[in-house]
């Protein structure tokens, strides 16, 4: 059974007001982007949150100067359980965790329908259902906005546009107050509202008429919303047009219809889980709404929700009301707003596949620079390790001997031309034989075998890949190279910062093969000890002796390959 929870302000500046818990996190705070939105100043701007965790509710003190206090006692982290007493700065509010669905099965009344959501859209399609598009006008408008919108919509590639599209062809035929599009969290399987309609419009609203911004300002806060997401007074006071002084206080003013979601976690969760249809013509004329319990909080006249219904699943949920008393929704708009509701979610599944599809394109292009065919099907397959962790690996470095020199006699073209044809090589071969390019370091390059795709022939693949390397240097007679083999534990995975991250290893296994490839002499492959023991029965070797290792403070047993 799905679950409801209230935040009831029972004392404080904002004493009566019920707030419905439907977003994770709900957060509590001075900031105006908060949930519940206090002005009190012993209370920090982003003071609380409550987590929804499989319908456990957590309350969390983000760090907040003053503490939280559940029933009188400070707390840092607990589940809320009914009847606890929330006290934040100077104000107390009451958890209330309601569990009731006051819906049956097939609960159709002369004031409430629920009804399949498939069954609908079947009837739209073959214009069946004399109740429900029985008059050919009002079949006619439903199919001018539904092509009106279909044209439009299919062809989207970005998310928002679909989320204005959708708004706009609601607005244009549907007399609805308030918009919500609801979408379903991947990971978490929470509920998230994306509040697209009328709180921003009707802030506007009392904002113009009460002198404090001009249409203008209204219009540029709108487009940086659409464009950045967000909520609209936040953006006016990103843009300097109100303080953010004067927002909370406007918004404090205001009626708590106004400010409260009007739906509980149990109707959209019913619509999304069960594929239904919702219509309450009229709440003041069902009896159950009377109820202090009831799914719908007080002072909602009408009200439908309907799921994002696609082809594979349900992204989230479309939720309209209305407090005029004078308008009540007809079961002629269901069906409008169900399809609208399908062909809005058919278009993200379309978006959201042409972004993975992208990403993958992109990722694909970017991992063919550095690894190998077979590699890169393993990644994209998720079977490559790409997590930062402490593993075995095989690092391999190879440069061209007195590159300084060879350059400055060659000349800028005739060096880029050589380096072109020696990475060429290098390329081919590491790939060969299930390697990884790590970086190019001037005329040097680093290579790692073992990682991402683990393999037990790893430091052989290193050893052979190394010796054709040579064979094919040695063949051009135009320059010598030196290679360095090192096998150890490394920290490997996706390495730096937010803005540039890079498949990379870093460690002592990586520093002690940089250095025996400086050790090396023309056409020589010199390997370290761990590498050695590995591959000593496969090729021929010869031992180096016990050298010193710049920048190590014991010495490191060294062998030649020999080709």
């Amino acid at each position: 059974m799905s679950s409801i929870a209230h935040l009831t302000i029972i004392e404080g500046e904002k004493e009566g007001q019920v707030n419905s818990i439907l977003s994770s996190p709900f957060k509590i705070g001075r900031m105006s982007d908060n949930d519940i939105v206090f002005q009190d100043k012993n209370i920090s701007r982003y003071h609380a949150e409550i987590l929804i965790k499989q319908d456990a509710y957590i309350l969390k003190d983000l760090g907040s100067h003053n503490g939280v206090l559940v029933n009188d006692i400070k707390v840092f982290s607990v589940n809320l359980k009914s009847g606890d007493k929330v006290t934040i700065g100077n104000n107390t509010l009451l958890f209330d965790y309601e569990k009731e669905d006051i819906f049956s099965e097939n609960d159709t009344t002369d004031t409430t329908t629920i009804k399949p959501a498939r069954d609908i859209l079947k009837e739209v399609i073959e214009e069946k259902g004399n109740d429900h598009i029985a008059d050919l006008p009002k079949r006619q408008n439903i199919l001018t906005a539904l092509y009106q919108l279909s044209k439009s919509i299919l062809r989207e590639s970005e998310i928002g546009s679909i989320f204005n599209l959708t708004v706009d062809i609601i607005l244009k035929n549907i007399e609805a107050e308030r918009i919500y599009i609801l979408m379903k969290d991947k990971e978490s399987n929470d509920v998230k509202p994306l509040l697209i309609s009328d709180i921003y419009t009707r802030i506007g609203q009392h904002l113009l008429s009460a002198k404090l911004v001009t249409e203008h300002q209204i219009q540029e806060a709108l487009s940086l919303q659409k464009k950045d997401g967000g909520r609209f007074g936040t953006k006016l006071v990103e843009l300097g047009y109100i303080t953010e002084e004067t927002l909370n206080t406007f918004l404090s003013k205001q009626s708590s219809k106004e400010n409260k979601l009007m739906l509980s976690r149990s109707v959209i969760n019913r619509v999304m889980n069960e594929e239904i249809a919702l219509l309450v013509a009229d709440a003041k004329r069902d009896s159950r709404f009377t109820e202090s319990k009831s799914i719908f909080l007080y002072g909602i006249r009408s009200a439908m929700c309907v799921p994002l219904l696609g082809l594979e699943h349900v992204a989230g949920a479309i939720y309209v009301d209305n407090l005029n008393a004078d308008k009540q929704f007809t079961h002629d708009e269901l069906a409008l707003l169900t399809t609208i509701g399908n062909l809005a979610a058919i278009s993200i599944e379309g978006a959201n596949l042409r972004d993975k599809i992208r990403s993958e394109r992109e990722a694909r292009q970017c991992l063919m620079r550095y690894h190998s065919p077979q590699i890169v099907e393993e990644i994209i397959k998720g079977r490559g390790i790409c997590d930062v962790n402490e593993r075995m690996i095989t690092v391999l470095f190879v440069d061209i001997k007195n590159f300084t020199r060879l350059s400055e006699e060659l000349g800028p073209m005739d060096t880029a031309t050589l380096l072109n044809e020696y990475f060429d090589i290098i390329i081919d071969e590491v790939f060969r034989y299930k390697g990884s390019i790590d970086k190019f370091i001037g005329d040097a390059v680093m290579a790692i075998f073992g990682s991402p795709l683990q393999t037990t022939d790893y430091t052989e693949m290193s050893v052979r890949a190394a010796i054709e390397i040579q064979k094919r240097i040695q063949k051009l007679n135009k320059y010598a190279i030196r290679i360095g083999i090192n096998t150890g534990t490394a920290v490997i995975g996706n390495i730096g910062s937010s803005k540039r991250m890079e498949y990379t290893a870093i460690g002592d296994t990586v520093n002690i093969a940089s250095r025996l490839e400086k050790m090396a002499g023309e056409g020589k492959i010199y390997i370290g000890e761990t590498t050695y023991i590995h591959i000593k029965d496969m090729f021929h070797t010869r031992p180096v002796g016990i050298q010193k290792v710049k920048g190590k403070m014991t010495e490191v047993d060294v062998y030649e390959v020999l080709i």
